[in-house]
């Protein structure tokens, strides 16, 4: 179901290989991974974020540039006022909340074009995600899974992360 949109991430150099010739598209993504693709997705310059307020993002990781650039555009937030988890898996409802600052703080307009949806698992979605994931979800860029289930907390798959890039580029 994600081919085309892992290959239309993959062309544009958004997401990149677990190796030469796989993609791992069931595996985790990581919060710093995640921001990594919205930073080539913005065209930024990495050479402009070399620093920046987080002390777990080390200044020599691939994601280093990007995490500063959302944390200093205000994109992102870190999960302490110092630190970022760079490493840590990527929860759906996080994902929802980036995007929407993303697009936000770039200057997009999310459309409504879906019927906002009330999932089966609506009163596990945080607080501080709620409004971001119905916006997502009427915009088409995030959906549900199966039983009607959003599944906040889960960990967002590369192959999910891909799709939702597509979306997002598409919309």
């Amino acid at each position: 179901w994600a081919a085309d949109n892992i290959l239309f991430a993959a062309s544009r150099g958004l997401l990149s290989g677990t190796s030469e010739t796989t993609f791992s598209p069931n595996t985790g993504m990581t919060r710093g991974m995640f921001v990594t693709a919205l930073g080539r997705l913005a065209g930024i310059n990495p050479d402009s974020y070399k620093t920046g307020k987080f002390t777990d993002v080390k200044a020599d990781a691939y994601y280093a540039p990007y995490v500063n650039w959302a944390a200093k555009t205000g994109i992102v937030d870190g999960t302490s006022a110092t630190t970022f988890a760079p490493d840590k898996q990527i929860t759906r409802e996080q994902m929802a909340v980036i995007m929407k600052n993303y697009a936000a703080k770039l200057g997009y307009t999310i459309p409504k074009t879906l019927k906002a949806v009330t999932f089966a698992d609506n009163a596990s979605i945080s607080s501080w995600a709620k409004e971001a994931v119905k916006s997502m979800q009427q915009a088409g860029i995030l959906a549900g899974k199966t039983n009607n289930r959003f599944d906040p907390a889960g960990t967002a798959t590369r192959a999910e992360v891909a799709t939702v890039l597509r979306r997002f580029v598409e919309i």
